[in-house]
């Protein structure tokens, strides 16, 4: 007897390997060439398949109460997988290899349970472990094989490396196989060293090793390369104690204030507009949201402790109730420095995303007021995206914010 749901389930689950197998050609190398888990994967899978399709007798639903939760469910999972699959496949993460090699698996020992067949449970038994290793094991090969090797002759070679800048981070540029590259390793990033640093781990929750070492800095660069608006520096590889950039040639400042040329106010507005409107990140609601503002009134303590001052500015921080009205992707030390220019002072690439954050689109925008002269071409820009946010109030408040740390 067939299983009709299982036929559709398979075909579900098969649709998207089929398309790039063949129509897309990409299909993954097994690099690991473990012969022995391959095996037991192959058998496995095979016998998955079988008995989605055949209903041995003896088998069926165990619980005919539940026929809808077990269409339900492994449903569900597979219509997941087949979105999922387009999505996440070709950028080729370890990520992304566990969540699609996870879920078929969770389809076929759940299809066992609930259809109470032996058969398919213990193929399923045998094809999880080995497929997910199978899947891991080759992401994490070809991760190596990409940019390993880059990573590891960084690190012994560093001392030969020219540094280029140095303050909360030491920069270095260097060459590897033709390529020019830069790498970056975080250095004043404790509290008693780095205030600001200090603000980012107390307010936000995490370190500049943290954001390195979690894949965050990836997640930032891939969340912001696509603006189509202002080129992002090439984030290639990174881990907790350094990120690696492909290099860019451009003009540095060290002032904080965006050069008043042509239509770099319209452009870093678009920008801003593009990333607050485009870019979805998580709002919090209800009394989640006071929590920010405690954080804040933390650090700004903390201060008063490390430095004596600030007393005045944190009861008058105390009496304020402050509320987001949406979340953004940010960065919270935007000011000129962040970017590289072309000869003629235009923006050509923003190359420190190192600060890049969830948080309110108040703060962001205070600080793009402070250090872009022509707000109204800045305005016109973001607009092109959605209205702008009511944020004037607050400006004092973060500029505030920011200066409790200049103080030691």
């Amino acid at each position: 007897m067939f299983n009709y749901w299982g036929i559709f389930l398979i075909v579900l689950i098969m649709i998207p390997n089929i398309f790039f197998a063949f129509v897309k050609n990409d299909s993954l190398q097994d690099l690991w060439q473990n012969k022995t888990v391959e095996a037991f994967e192959q058998v496995g899978r095979y016998g998955c398949i079988l008995f989605m399709i055949i209903m041995v007798p003896g088998t069926g639903l165990r619980w005919e109460n539940l026929r809808t939760v077990y269409y339900f469910t492994t449903g569900f999972l597979s219509f997941v997988y087949f979105i999922l699959f387009f999505f996440l496949y070709s950028k080729k993460s370890l990520g992304s290899a566990l969540l699609l090699s996870l879920i078929p698996s969770f389809v076929f020992i759940a299809s066992g349970i609930f259809l109470n067949s032996i058969f398919l449970l213990v193929s399923s038994i045998v094809f999880a472990p080995c497929h997910v290793s199978i899947s891991v094991m080759n992401n994490y090969i070809l991760w190596n094989r990409n940019n390993g090797p880059l990573l590891l002759y960084a690190k012994e070679n560093l001392e030969s490396f020219p540094i280029i800048n140095k303050s909360s981070t030491e920069i270095r540029t260097f060459e590897y196989k033709g390529e020019k590259y830069v790498i970056k390793m975080p250095l004043k990033t404790e509290s008693k060293v780095a205030p600001f640093w200090a603000m980012m781990n107390r307010i936000f929750g995490f370190t500049l090793k943290e954001q390195y070492g979690s894949g965050r800095l990836e997640y930032v660069y891939n969340c912001l390369k696509d603006n189509g608006i202002i080129d992002i520096v090439p984030f290639v590889v990174a881990d907790e104690n350094c990120a690696i950039f492909k290099f860019v040639d451009g003009k540095s400042t060290y002032a904080e204030y965006f050069p008043m040329v042509e239509d770099n106010a319209y452009r870093l507005g678009a920008f801003a507009g593009y990333v607050h409107n485009n870019i979805n990140v998580k709002t919090e609601s209800g009394e989640k949201k006071y929590n920010f503002w405690k954080k804040v009134l933390l650090h700004i303590s903390e201060r008063v402790k490390e430095t004596g001052f600030f007393s005045d500015t944190l009861r008058t921080f105390e009496s304020m109730n402050f509320v987001t009205e949406k979340n953004v992707m940010m960065i919270a030390d935007m000011c000129a420095d962040q970017f590289l220019y072309n000869e003629n002072d235009t923006i050509k690439c923003l190359v420190d995303i190192d600060a890049c954050v969830t948080g309110p689109v108040e703060w962001d925008l205070t600080f793009w007021k402070k250090f872009v002269s022509d707000w109204e071409s800045f305005k016109k820009g973001y607009e092109e995206y959605g209205k702008m946010p009511e944020f004037e109030n607050w400006c004092w408040s973060f500029e505030t914010l920011m200066d409790v740390n200049n103080q030691r």
